[in-house]
């Protein structure tokens, strides 16, 4: 813990510094004069596929932060001045996520089962052109440090992670650093890089302000999401105003706390296709997305010493507005809001071989209180490991309260059913902060 609290300031210490060193470069070279950034800007702007996804105004998530930063020069509202934030092209912003949860009933055990945990995200966004620098693109660190324990090893024993934060150990790492070029409108985009595959693969918008960590990527496969990512080449096409098609290979074994490279050769292939639309008339946004992954390491059977080549899962999800308040505009998002996911994998090579998962999200509910989400829902696992070891049901309800636009709070209910199949069902609460600094 002690250690850890001396490497969190060394972390902003080196990424600020790198912010620093960015901002010297943009004035070294000459940064273009207001007017000039003008008149770039008025031309011709790459298309907006996101234009008609739900879209959340308050604090994000750690979980989605790096999705926040479409435009490398948009900061986050945060308590810190706006000069420390970065400027001409280069943004630095700062989210800190702390969390005290307790099991009350049944896991592996109630006593002193209160546990806080905490994940400060650093991250650094350059937009070369908008900068100054001779450079196509943009590029994108992402710094982590988590501290404390979770629930979920000690207390619990559920497989699916009852919180989306949760390292299983401390760790401080740079999680993710890639370069991004868009080309032709930006219907065609390259990055290169390590990623959290979760930042455009597997995206359930309206399912990232849940804790429960099935919500924001299905179970079945180890795949390199945080706390593990590995490097990648992902390219975008953008086949029409609505539809786009993904294609991305990750290194097989994902280690966070390497730059990426396991050397094994081992590699992890994912493909998806994602669509949005409009219904009704007040055009109500949706979209749905369907994908596949292949993974070509060796698995052990889950129940015999048979040893399998290669690894494959299928998966589908969708999310809708379902209703709009009447005073919100067509671009507002208060209203209720229904998602869906499903996965599904081979039960001779995955222990956990199938999920389904779904839930409602209400954006505004309350008068006056247009930026809260309340939310419900119900992540379900399969398993096929051992005799007994059936299922998992993880059902949460939560109300995200926006304190100012850079604090909110986020009291939490979940109900684990049979956790990893064998342990008694638990009863879990708790209480998130999050802070944009």
């Amino acid at each position: 813990m002690l250690r850890d609290t001396f490497l969190v300031p060394i972390l902003a210490m080196h990424l600020f510094a790198a912010s620093a060193a960015s901002l010297f470069l943009a004035g070294a070279a000459g940064a273009q004069s207001d007017a000039a950034r003008t008149m770039e800007s008025a031309g011709d702007t790459p298309s907006n596929p996101s234009a008609t996804e739900p879209s959340h105004a308050h604090v994000p998530s750690s979980a989605t932060l790096a999705r926040q930063f479409e435009s490398a020069a948009e900061s986050l509202p945060g308590l810190l001045p706006d000069q420390l934030h970065g400027g001409h092209g280069i943004s630095f912003e700062c989210l800190y996520t702390g969390e005290v949860f307790s099991n009350t009933r049944g896991g592996i055990r109630t006593r002193r089962a209160t546990q806080y945990q905490g994940l400060l995200d650093l991250i650094v966004s350059a937009d070369f052109q908008e900068a100054g620098i001779p450079l196509p693109g943009r590029l994108f660190i992402h710094g982590q440090n988590s501290h404390g324990r979770g629930l979920t090893e000690d207390f619990v024993g559920d497989r699916q992670t009852l919180s989306n934060i949760d390292s299983f150990d401390n760790i401080m790492q740079v999680g993710e650093y890639w370069w991004e070029m868009a080309l032709w409108d930006g219907n065609l985009t390259f990055i290169l890089g390590k990623q959290d595959i979760n930042n455009d693969f597997v995206v359930t918008d309206m399912a990232t302000d849940f804790i429960q960590s099935s919500f924001g990527i299905s179970p079945d496969v180890a795949v390199p999401t945080y706390p593990a990512q590995s490097f990648a080449a992902v390219v975008k096409a953008q086949l029409t105003k609505s539809t786009e098609c993904k294609l991305g290979i990750w290194d097989g074994r994902p280690d966070g706390g390497n730059w990426g490279f396991s050397g094994s050769g081992v590699t992890l292939t994912v493909c998806e296709v994602k669509s949005r639309y409009e219904i009704g008339y007040d055009d109500r946004p949706g979209n749905w997305y369907l994908g596949a992954a292949y993974h070509n390491d060796d698995f052990l059977h889950p129940n015999r010493p048979v040893e399998n080549r290669g690894n494959y899962v299928v998966y589908f999800g969708a999310e809708q507005i379902l209703w709009r308040e009447r005073y919100t505009d067509e671009h507002g998002d208060q209203g209720l809001g229904v998602f869906g996911q499903y996965s599904w994998s081979p039960p001779h090579i995955d222990t956990q071989h199938q999920y389904i998962g779904g839930g409602l999200v209400y954006h505004g509910w309350l008068p006056s209180r247009d930026n809260d989400t309340v939310g419900f829902g119900v992540a379900h696992a399969v398993f096929s490991d051992a005799p007994g070891q059936s299922s998992e049901t993880a059902i949460e309800g939560f109300y995200k309260a926006e304190v100012t636009p850079s604090i909110v709070l986020q009291p939490d209910i979940q109900y684990i059913v049979a956790p990893s199949g064998r342990e008694r069902d638990a009863l879990v609460v708790g209480l998130r902060f999050e802070v944009v600094l």
